[in-house]
């Protein structure tokens, strides 16, 4: 796994908010430290050097604020 950011805000729409280290593929899976699936990737925004991503859950799943401040990570990128 790619160390992608730290969770920095949940939006009203329910959408989880990084900002983080580089700007992965659109609909990439990110996870948790324990690789549990906390969304996908839906839109990315800010300055390129430490964008913001913008995560969308799961629609079965509607995340705590217990994920503030967490890290979460990207699947490793095939070489």
């Amino acid at each position: 796994m790619d160390y992608l950011g730290k969770v920095t805000g949940m939006g009203y729409d329910g959408n989880i908010l990084v900002k983080g280290d580089f700007a992965p593929k659109y609909n990439a899976e990110v996870m948790d430290r324990g690789k549990n699936v906390i969304g996908k990737v839906v839109r990315i925004f800010g300055p390129v050097s430490t964008p913001y991503i913008s995560i969308r859950p799961p629609k079965d799943h509607r995340p705590s604020l217990d994920i503030m401040g967490k890290d979460v990570y990207v699947r490793k990128k095939k070489r």
